[in-house]
Protein backbone atom coordinates (compact mmCIF):
# COMPACT_ATOMS: atom_id res chain seq x y z
CA UNK A 1 0.00 0.00 0.00
CA UNK A 2 0.99 3.35 -1.08
CA UNK A 3 0.31 6.50 0.79
CA UNK A 4 0.82 10.09 -0.60
CA UNK A 5 -0.77 13.16 1.03
CA UNK A 6 -2.58 15.07 -1.08
CA UNK A 7 -3.38 18.05 1.50
CA UNK A 8 -0.53 20.55 2.00
CA UNK A 9 -3.09 22.61 4.56
CA UNK A 10 -2.83 20.33 7.65
CA UNK A 11 -2.39 20.39 10.65
CA UNK A 12 1.89 20.93 11.58
CA UNK A 13 2.96 18.12 14.41
CA UNK A 14 6.11 18.48 16.73
CA UNK A 15 8.91 16.41 14.85
CA UNK A 16 9.72 14.82 18.29
CA UNK A 17 5.51 13.56 18.85
CA UNK A 18 6.11 12.37 15.05
CA UNK A 19 9.06 10.29 16.27
CA UNK A 20 7.57 9.32 19.20
CA UNK A 21 4.48 7.87 17.24
CA UNK A 22 6.40 6.20 14.70
CA UNK A 23 8.46 4.60 16.69
CA UNK A 24 5.38 3.35 18.98
CA UNK A 25 3.83 2.21 15.55
CA UNK A 26 7.55 0.50 14.70
CA UNK A 27 6.66 -1.77 17.14
CA UNK A 28 3.93 -3.17 15.76
CA UNK A 29 4.37 -1.81 12.17
CA UNK A 30 3.68 -5.38 10.62
CA UNK A 31 0.19 -5.98 12.32
CA UNK A 32 -1.03 -2.59 12.32
CA UNK A 33 0.22 -1.63 8.48
CA UNK A 34 -1.19 -5.39 7.51
CA UNK A 35 -4.53 -4.53 9.60
CA UNK A 36 -5.28 -1.26 8.05
CA UNK A 37 -4.04 -2.22 4.37
CA UNK A 38 -6.85 -5.26 4.86
CA UNK A 39 -9.39 -2.83 6.05
CA UNK A 40 -9.20 -0.64 2.71
CA UNK A 41 -8.75 -2.98 0.60
CA UNK A 42 -11.27 -5.50 1.15
CA UNK A 43 -13.40 -2.11 0.94
CA UNK A 44 -12.23 -1.56 -2.06
CA UNK A 45 -13.06 -4.74 -3.01
CA UNK A 46 -16.30 -5.16 -2.16
CA UNK A 47 -17.38 -1.67 -3.79
CA UNK A 48 -17.51 0.72 -0.85
CA UNK A 49 -18.15 4.09 -0.50
CA UNK A 50 -17.17 4.63 3.29
CA UNK A 51 -15.15 2.78 5.74
CA UNK A 52 -16.15 3.44 9.37
CA UNK A 53 -14.23 2.68 12.63
CA UNK A 54 -16.51 3.44 15.46
CA UNK A 55 -15.71 2.66 19.05
CA UNK A 56 -18.41 0.14 21.19
CA UNK A 57 -18.40 -0.45 24.51
CA UNK A 58 -15.30 -2.38 24.79
CA UNK A 59 -13.48 -2.29 21.36
CA UNK A 60 -13.95 -0.70 18.00
CA UNK A 61 -15.82 -2.50 15.13
CA UNK A 62 -15.13 -1.78 11.36
CA UNK A 63 -18.49 -1.45 9.22
CA UNK A 64 -18.32 -0.74 5.22
CA UNK A 65 -21.58 1.43 3.28
CA UNK A 66 -22.00 -0.82 0.14
CA UNK A 67 -24.97 0.21 -2.07
CA UNK A 68 -25.87 3.03 0.30
CA UNK A 69 -26.41 0.42 3.21
CA UNK A 70 -24.10 -0.41 6.29
CA UNK A 71 -22.71 -3.48 6.55
CA UNK A 72 -20.73 -4.98 9.73
CA UNK A 73 -17.13 -6.12 8.69
CA UNK A 74 -15.48 -7.05 11.61
CA UNK A 75 -14.15 -6.38 14.73
CA UNK A 76 -10.40 -4.53 16.03
CA UNK A 77 -8.40 -6.31 18.18
CA UNK A 78 -8.03 -4.62 21.20
CA UNK A 79 -4.72 -4.48 21.43
CA UNK A 80 -3.84 -2.47 18.39
CA UNK A 81 -7.29 -0.15 18.33
CA UNK A 82 -4.87 3.12 19.58
CA UNK A 83 -2.14 2.25 16.72
CA UNK A 84 -4.69 1.59 14.32
CA UNK A 85 -6.42 4.80 14.62
CA UNK A 86 -2.67 6.62 15.48
CA UNK A 87 -1.25 5.28 11.91
CA UNK A 88 -4.77 5.94 9.58
CA UNK A 89 -4.33 10.07 11.32
CA UNK A 90 -0.70 9.61 10.68
CA UNK A 91 -0.99 8.85 7.13
CA UNK A 92 -3.83 11.09 6.73
CA UNK A 93 -1.28 13.92 8.07
CA UNK A 94 -3.87 15.21 11.23
CA UNK A 95 -2.70 15.66 14.69
CA UNK A 96 -2.39 12.81 16.19
CA UNK A 97 -2.49 14.20 19.59
CA UNK A 98 -5.53 16.09 19.40
CA UNK A 99 -8.55 13.95 20.25
CA UNK A 100 -10.95 16.42 22.01
CA UNK A 101 -12.25 17.95 18.33
CA UNK A 102 -12.60 16.43 15.19
CA UNK A 103 -10.22 16.93 12.08
CA UNK A 104 -10.28 16.21 8.50
CA UNK A 105 -7.33 14.61 6.53
CA UNK A 106 -6.56 12.83 3.34
CA UNK A 107 -4.46 10.68 1.46
CA UNK A 108 -4.12 8.55 -1.55
CA UNK A 109 -3.41 4.74 -2.07
CA UNK A 110 -2.35 3.09 -5.14
CA UNK A 111 -3.90 -0.78 -5.26
CA UNK A 112 -3.95 -2.73 -8.51
CA UNK A 113 -1.78 -0.40 -10.91
CA UNK A 114 -5.11 2.40 -9.84
CA UNK A 115 -4.96 5.15 -7.38
CA UNK A 116 -7.59 5.60 -4.57
CA UNK A 117 -7.92 9.28 -2.99
CA UNK A 118 -9.42 8.35 0.40
CA UNK A 119 -10.70 11.56 2.83
CA UNK A 120 -10.33 11.03 6.48
CA UNK A 121 -12.91 12.56 8.82
CA UNK A 122 -12.39 12.09 12.95
CA UNK A 123 -14.77 12.93 15.17
CA UNK A 124 -14.56 12.96 19.36
CA UNK A 125 -17.35 9.97 20.84
CA UNK A 126 -16.90 10.17 24.59
CA UNK A 127 -13.45 9.30 25.67
CA UNK A 128 -12.59 7.50 22.14
CA UNK A 129 -12.75 8.84 18.53
CA UNK A 130 -14.56 7.42 15.55
CA UNK A 131 -12.83 7.46 12.08
CA UNK A 132 -14.84 7.65 8.55
CA UNK A 133 -12.62 6.89 5.37
CA UNK A 134 -14.67 8.33 2.31
CA UNK A 135 -13.16 6.49 -0.94
CA UNK A 136 -13.11 8.27 -4.22
CA UNK A 137 -12.35 6.10 -6.76
CA UNK A 138 -10.34 6.10 -9.80
CA UNK A 139 -13.09 3.54 -12.61
CA UNK A 140 -15.40 7.34 -12.59
CA UNK A 141 -12.81 8.70 -15.10
CA UNK A 142 -13.56 6.08 -17.61
CA UNK A 143 -16.52 8.49 -18.32
CA UNK A 144 -14.42 10.83 -20.15
CA UNK A 145 -13.98 7.86 -23.19
CA UNK A 146 -17.84 8.13 -23.86
CA UNK A 147 -18.96 11.79 -25.59
CA UNK A 148 -22.65 10.87 -23.97
CA UNK A 149 -24.71 11.29 -21.17
CA UNK A 150 -24.73 8.12 -19.53
CA UNK A 151 -26.96 7.22 -16.14
CA UNK A 152 -27.82 4.25 -14.76
CA UNK A 153 -31.70 3.81 -14.96
CA UNK A 154 -32.82 6.88 -16.41
CA UNK A 155 -34.80 6.27 -19.11
CA UNK A 156 -34.27 7.40 -22.90
CA UNK A 157 -36.76 9.93 -22.10
CA UNK A 158 -34.60 11.55 -19.36
CA UNK A 159 -31.86 11.11 -20.94
CA UNK A 160 -33.11 13.20 -24.01
CA UNK A 161 -34.93 15.99 -22.04
CA UNK A 162 -31.41 16.51 -20.15
CA UNK A 163 -29.78 16.75 -23.29
CA UNK A 164 -31.75 18.89 -24.34
CA UNK A 165 -31.18 21.61 -21.51
CA UNK A 166 -27.73 21.50 -22.19
CA UNK A 167 -28.08 23.26 -25.77
CA UNK A 168 -28.96 26.39 -23.84
CA UNK A 169 -26.48 28.60 -24.85
CA UNK A 170 -27.25 30.31 -20.70
CA UNK A 171 -29.29 29.67 -17.98
CA UNK A 172 -28.89 27.30 -14.84
CA UNK A 173 -29.33 23.07 -14.43
CA UNK A 174 -29.67 22.09 -10.73
CA UNK A 175 -28.76 18.68 -9.93
CA UNK A 176 -30.92 17.83 -6.64
CA UNK A 177 -31.26 15.66 -4.11
CA UNK A 178 -29.85 14.11 -0.48
CA UNK A 179 -26.09 13.20 -0.14
CA UNK A 180 -25.18 10.52 -2.01
CA UNK A 181 -28.00 10.30 -4.26
CA UNK A 182 -25.61 10.87 -7.28
CA UNK A 183 -25.88 14.44 -8.21
CA UNK A 184 -21.99 15.22 -9.11
CA UNK A 185 -22.57 12.11 -11.25
CA UNK A 186 -25.12 13.22 -12.89
CA UNK A 187 -22.98 16.99 -13.25
CA UNK A 188 -19.74 15.17 -14.24
CA UNK A 189 -21.75 12.99 -17.00
CA UNK A 190 -23.18 16.28 -18.42
CA UNK A 191 -19.70 18.35 -18.53
CA UNK A 192 -18.49 15.19 -19.99
CA UNK A 193 -21.12 15.53 -22.87
CA UNK A 194 -20.45 19.15 -23.96
CA UNK A 195 -16.73 18.82 -23.10
CA UNK A 196 -14.88 19.97 -26.03
CA UNK A 197 -11.88 22.11 -27.70
CA UNK A 198 -14.37 24.83 -28.35
CA UNK A 199 -15.86 25.38 -24.89
CA UNK A 200 -13.77 26.89 -21.91
CA UNK A 201 -15.18 24.41 -18.82
CA UNK A 202 -14.45 25.67 -15.47
CA UNK A 203 -15.88 24.03 -11.98
CA UNK A 204 -15.46 25.01 -8.25
CA UNK A 205 -15.27 22.01 -6.58
CA UNK A 206 -15.44 20.36 -2.83
CA UNK A 207 -13.66 18.42 -3.14
CA UNK A 208 -12.74 17.35 -6.85
CA UNK A 209 -13.79 14.02 -7.01
CA UNK A 210 -13.64 13.34 -10.82
CA UNK A 211 -10.71 14.15 -12.75
CA UNK A 212 -11.61 15.24 -16.36
CA UNK A 213 -9.08 16.17 -19.03
CA UNK A 214 -9.71 19.31 -20.92
CA UNK A 215 -11.71 20.93 -17.97
CA UNK A 216 -10.41 23.28 -15.37
CA UNK A 217 -11.02 21.99 -12.08
CA UNK A 218 -10.77 24.51 -8.69
CA UNK A 219 -10.60 23.13 -5.01
CA UNK A 220 -12.36 25.21 -2.82
CA UNK A 221 -10.01 26.61 0.21
CA UNK A 222 -11.71 28.96 2.81
CA UNK A 223 -8.38 29.29 4.21
CA UNK A 224 -7.16 30.93 1.12
CA UNK A 225 -10.34 32.30 0.68
CA UNK A 226 -10.98 30.29 -2.15
CA UNK A 227 -15.07 30.18 -1.50
CA UNK A 228 -17.95 29.24 -4.25
CA UNK A 229 -18.95 33.08 -4.61
CA UNK A 230 -15.08 34.13 -4.18
CA UNK A 231 -13.87 31.91 -7.17
CA UNK A 232 -17.26 32.69 -9.49
CA UNK A 233 -15.83 36.40 -9.63
CA UNK A 234 -12.31 35.09 -10.86
CA UNK A 235 -13.68 32.77 -12.98
CA UNK A 236 -16.49 35.03 -14.94
CA UNK A 237 -12.78 36.71 -15.79
CA UNK A 238 -11.55 33.76 -17.43
CA UNK A 239 -13.53 33.77 -20.25
CA UNK A 240 -16.04 31.06 -19.39
CA UNK A 241 -18.70 29.50 -21.89
CA UNK A 242 -19.49 26.92 -18.70
CA UNK A 243 -19.16 26.92 -15.20
CA UNK A 244 -20.04 23.96 -12.38
CA UNK A 245 -20.42 25.23 -8.69
CA UNK A 246 -20.13 22.07 -6.76
CA UNK A 247 -22.81 23.24 -4.42
CA UNK A 248 -25.01 26.23 -4.00
CA UNK A 249 -24.81 27.01 -0.14
CA UNK A 250 -25.44 29.92 0.28
CA UNK A 251 -27.82 33.68 -1.54
CA UNK A 252 -23.94 35.14 -2.48
CA UNK A 253 -23.20 32.12 -4.52
CA UNK A 254 -26.90 31.99 -5.87
CA UNK A 255 -25.99 35.63 -6.74
CA UNK A 256 -23.23 34.73 -8.46
CA UNK A 257 -24.83 31.76 -10.47
CA UNK A 258 -27.59 33.42 -11.66
CA UNK A 259 -25.35 37.11 -12.83
CA UNK A 260 -23.30 34.50 -14.90
CA UNK A 261 -26.35 32.43 -16.39
CA UNK A 262 -27.80 36.12 -17.19
CA UNK A 263 -24.68 37.20 -18.86
CA UNK A 264 -24.42 34.38 -21.10
CA UNK A 265 -22.99 31.27 -19.33
CA UNK A 266 -24.69 27.86 -18.93
CA UNK A 267 -24.47 27.02 -15.34
CA UNK A 268 -24.12 23.76 -13.67
CA UNK A 269 -24.98 23.16 -9.99
CA UNK A 270 -26.11 20.87 -6.87
CA UNK A 271 -28.68 21.92 -4.16
CA UNK A 272 -30.18 19.97 -1.47
CA UNK A 273 -34.20 19.16 -1.98
CA UNK A 274 -36.63 16.81 -2.19
CA UNK A 275 -38.16 17.01 -5.13
CA UNK A 276 -37.54 19.17 -8.44
CA UNK A 277 -40.55 21.30 -7.62
CA UNK A 278 -39.25 22.11 -3.95
CA UNK A 279 -35.90 23.16 -6.05
CA UNK A 280 -38.07 26.10 -6.49
CA UNK A 281 -38.90 27.07 -3.33
CA UNK A 282 -35.31 26.58 -1.74
CA UNK A 283 -33.79 29.28 -4.40
CA UNK A 284 -36.86 31.75 -3.58
CA UNK A 285 -36.39 30.87 0.94
CA UNK A 286 -32.53 31.85 0.09
CA UNK A 287 -33.44 35.15 -0.72
CA UNK A 288 -33.33 35.11 -4.82
CA UNK A 289 -36.39 36.90 -6.35
CA UNK A 290 -38.86 34.19 -8.40
CA UNK A 291 -38.74 36.72 -11.59
CA UNK A 292 -34.89 35.92 -11.92
CA UNK A 293 -35.23 32.64 -10.68
CA UNK A 294 -37.75 32.01 -13.49
CA UNK A 295 -35.64 33.68 -16.36
CA UNK A 296 -32.12 31.81 -15.61
CA UNK A 297 -33.30 28.42 -14.59
CA UNK A 298 -33.14 25.94 -17.48
CA UNK A 299 -34.19 22.65 -15.96
CA UNK A 300 -33.74 20.69 -12.85
CA UNK A 301 -33.27 16.75 -12.53
CA UNK A 302 -34.29 15.08 -8.99
CA UNK A 303 -32.91 11.87 -8.49
CA UNK A 304 -32.44 8.91 -5.73
CA UNK A 305 -30.24 5.77 -5.48
CA UNK A 306 -32.17 2.90 -4.96
CA UNK A 307 -30.71 -0.88 -4.88
CA UNK A 308 -31.11 -3.50 -7.32
CA UNK A 309 -32.88 -6.98 -6.70
CA UNK A 310 -30.65 -9.45 -7.29
CA UNK A 311 -31.79 -11.40 -10.33
CA UNK A 312 -30.85 -14.85 -9.45
CA UNK A 313 -32.70 -15.02 -6.16
CA UNK A 314 -35.77 -12.80 -6.32
CA UNK A 315 -38.51 -13.82 -5.51
CA UNK A 316 -42.51 -12.95 -7.20
CA UNK A 317 -45.40 -12.60 -4.88
CA UNK A 318 -48.51 -10.68 -4.47
CA UNK A 319 -48.63 -7.52 -1.99
CA UNK A 320 -51.25 -7.41 0.07
CA UNK A 321 -53.49 -4.19 -0.22
CA UNK A 322 -52.00 -2.52 3.08
CA UNK A 323 -48.30 -2.75 1.41
CA UNK A 324 -49.89 -1.38 -1.62
CA UNK A 325 -51.75 1.27 0.01
CA UNK A 326 -48.15 2.77 1.28
CA UNK A 327 -46.88 3.70 -1.99
CA UNK A 328 -50.10 4.28 -3.90
CA UNK A 329 -52.13 7.02 -2.74
CA UNK A 330 -54.96 6.57 -4.54
CA UNK A 331 -57.25 3.22 -5.29
CA UNK A 332 -57.79 3.96 -8.41
CA UNK A 333 -54.14 2.90 -9.22
CA UNK A 334 -54.10 -0.47 -7.36
CA UNK A 335 -55.10 -2.95 -9.54
CA UNK A 336 -51.29 -1.23 -11.19
CA UNK A 337 -49.74 -3.93 -8.95
CA UNK A 338 -52.21 -6.48 -8.73
CA UNK A 339 -51.76 -7.17 -12.15
CA UNK A 340 -47.85 -7.26 -12.70
CA UNK A 341 -45.34 -9.61 -10.71
CA UNK A 342 -43.92 -7.72 -7.80
CA UNK A 343 -40.42 -8.89 -6.12
CA UNK A 344 -39.05 -9.37 -3.03
CA UNK A 345 -35.08 -9.69 -1.94
CA UNK A 346 -33.99 -13.13 -0.56
CA UNK A 347 -30.74 -13.25 -0.49
CA UNK A 348 -28.25 -15.70 -1.93
CA UNK A 349 -24.34 -16.30 -2.40
CA UNK A 350 -24.39 -14.28 -5.80
CA UNK A 351 -25.57 -10.78 -3.58
CA UNK A 352 -23.97 -12.37 -0.32
CA UNK A 353 -27.36 -12.88 1.22
CA UNK A 354 -28.83 -9.26 0.81
CA UNK A 355 -30.76 -9.75 -1.78
CA UNK A 356 -29.67 -6.69 -3.77
CA UNK A 357 -26.57 -6.00 -6.49
CA UNK A 358 -25.56 -3.14 -7.34
CA UNK A 359 -27.81 0.47 -7.33
CA UNK A 360 -29.51 2.59 -9.75
CA UNK A 361 -30.74 5.96 -10.19
CA UNK A 362 -34.74 7.01 -10.53
CA UNK A 363 -35.09 10.85 -11.54
CA UNK A 364 -37.61 13.03 -12.07
CA UNK A 365 -36.20 15.95 -14.90
CA UNK A 366 -38.42 19.11 -14.79
CA UNK A 367 -37.71 20.94 -17.76
CA UNK A 368 -38.45 24.99 -17.51
CA UNK A 369 -40.76 25.97 -20.26
CA UNK A 370 -42.96 29.44 -20.98
CA UNK A 371 -45.92 28.13 -18.48
CA UNK A 372 -43.75 27.14 -15.63
CA UNK A 373 -41.80 30.29 -15.94
CA UNK A 374 -45.11 31.93 -15.18
CA UNK A 375 -46.44 29.94 -12.47
CA UNK A 376 -42.61 30.24 -10.82
CA UNK A 377 -42.86 34.11 -10.98
CA UNK A 378 -46.25 34.24 -9.95
CA UNK A 379 -46.16 31.78 -6.90
CA UNK A 380 -43.80 29.77 -5.17
CA UNK A 381 -45.92 26.65 -3.67
CA UNK A 382 -44.58 23.83 -4.68
CA UNK A 383 -47.58 21.98 -5.40
CA UNK A 384 -48.78 24.11 -7.82
CA UNK A 385 -45.57 24.10 -10.11
CA UNK A 386 -45.44 20.34 -9.99
CA UNK A 387 -48.87 20.02 -10.74
CA UNK A 388 -47.67 22.28 -13.97
CA UNK A 389 -44.70 20.41 -14.65
CA UNK A 390 -46.51 16.79 -14.28
CA UNK A 391 -49.09 18.21 -17.17
CA UNK A 392 -46.00 19.34 -19.04
CA UNK A 393 -44.76 15.33 -19.11
CA UNK A 394 -42.63 15.51 -15.55
CA UNK A 395 -42.62 11.81 -14.43
CA UNK A 396 -42.24 12.22 -10.64
CA UNK A 397 -39.69 10.53 -8.47
CA UNK A 398 -42.62 8.61 -7.42
CA UNK A 399 -43.82 7.20 -10.48
CA UNK A 400 -39.90 6.51 -11.22
CA UNK A 401 -39.86 4.15 -8.29
CA UNK A 402 -43.26 2.50 -9.25
CA UNK A 403 -41.66 1.81 -12.49
CA UNK A 404 -38.82 0.00 -11.12
CA UNK A 405 -40.71 -1.88 -9.01
CA UNK A 406 -43.40 -3.18 -11.75
CA UNK A 407 -40.15 -3.79 -14.27
CA UNK A 408 -38.53 -6.21 -11.12
CA UNK A 409 -35.51 -3.91 -10.87
CA UNK A 410 -36.23 -2.92 -7.20
CA UNK A 411 -38.93 -3.92 -4.43
CA UNK A 412 -41.36 -2.33 -2.51
CA UNK A 413 -39.23 -2.40 0.55
CA UNK A 414 -36.08 -0.57 -0.97
CA UNK A 415 -39.40 2.34 -2.81
CA UNK A 416 -39.82 2.99 1.03
CA UNK A 417 -36.67 3.10 2.24
CA UNK A 418 -35.77 5.70 0.02
CA UNK A 419 -38.72 7.43 -1.12
CA UNK A 420 -40.89 7.24 1.82
CA UNK A 421 -44.31 6.33 2.14
CA UNK A 422 -47.20 8.12 0.80
CA UNK A 423 -48.98 9.82 3.21
CA UNK A 424 -52.13 11.13 1.92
Amino acid sequence: MEEISLDDDIIVVEENLWQQIEKELQDESNIVAKFASSIITEAIEKGASDIHIEPRTDNYIVRYRIDGILRFALEVPVKIENLLISRLKVIARMDIAEHRRSQDGRFTLKYENKFYNLRLSSLPVGTKEKLVIRILRPELKLMSKEKKISLVGATDSDIRKIELMTTSPHGIIMATGPTGSGKTTTLYSILNKINGETVNITTIEDPIEIKLEGINQVQVNPKAEITFASCMRSILRQDPDIIMIGEIRDLETLDAAIYASLTGHLVLSSVHTNSATGTITRLIKMGAPPYLIASSLVGVISQRLVRRLCPMCKSPYQPDLEEIKLILPSPDEYEVLRENKVYNPVGCPNCENTGFVGRMGIYEVMQINRELRRIITNSNVAQEIEEIAVACGMKTLHRGGLDAIITGETSISEYIRVLGAVTD
